[in-house]
């Protein structure tokens, strides 16, 4: 009972559940292939020429640079903005400085004066953060850290570690898928148990008895 109604359904289920993550895993691990063969640069650099109208020629152009290698002009230009993002820092800087500068005429003029100076401490306390976020930011925006991740995902993680993986657990799977298949095929034995008395308990196969042998003389 157990083996008909435990055993049997759990090998159907794990045969059919290996089947399909064995078709799963090898369509995964062939599409890897295809995505990798001859190089991931120029499978890339062809979807983005397909979906240019979509996307726009400025992302395929900024994309196109960085997955070569950065040869040619940066569409982005972050260091134009860099240096922007500097100089208004560097005129808040003159201004703060010359507040405190000032400090002894503003006090004549205008009186009390800690409220500018709790200002200009606080602007200055923003524009260290501020530089601190625009220097991260021109690191990570630089050719060779995009470059440099770019090269680790695809190749590295993508084309060599996920296919590999990828073929080991289909592999894996369709071994599973056989031997299920195998327990399945061979549940008739199951119920060919021999009792205690010699004979076969009931739901077997009975065996025929022996055929007696004439001899002549």
């Amino acid at each position: 009972c157990m083996q008909s109604y435990i055993l049997l359904p759990i090998f159907l289920l794990s045969m059919f559940i290996s089947i399909i993550f064995s078709v799963v895993f090898v369509i995964g691990a062939l599409a890897i292939s295809d995505f990798c063969y001859p190089t991931p640069d120029q499978t890339i650099q062809t979807l983005l020429r397909a979906s240019q109208e979509q996307i726009g020629s400025f992302v395929v152009e900024t994309s196109n640079y960085y997955v070569t290698g950065c040869k040619g002009t940066d569409p982005l230009n972050p260091a134009e903005y860099v240096n922007m993002a500097t100089s208004a820092v560097d005129v808040f800087r003159t201004f703060t400085e010359f507040i405190h500068n000032s400090i002894d005429d503003l006090t004549s003029i205008c009186g009390e004066t800690s409220t500018i100076l709790h200002i200009v401490n606080i602007m200055n306390a923003a524009l260290d953060v501020f530089s601190t976020v625009v220097d991260v930011l021109a690191r990570l925006l630089h050719c060779s850290t995009i470059n440099g991740l770019y090269t680790e995902v695809t190749y590295s993680t993508i084309c060599e570690n996920g296919a590999n993986a990828l073929y080991g657990i289909f592999l894996s799977q369709l071994l599973m898928a056989i031997f299920s298949m195998i327990m399945v095929t061979l549940r008739v034995s199951w119920q060919q148990v021999e009792g205690d008395g010699g004979g076969y308990v009931e739901g077997s196969t009975p065996l025929l008895p022996p055929t007696p042998i004439i001899q002549r003389f």
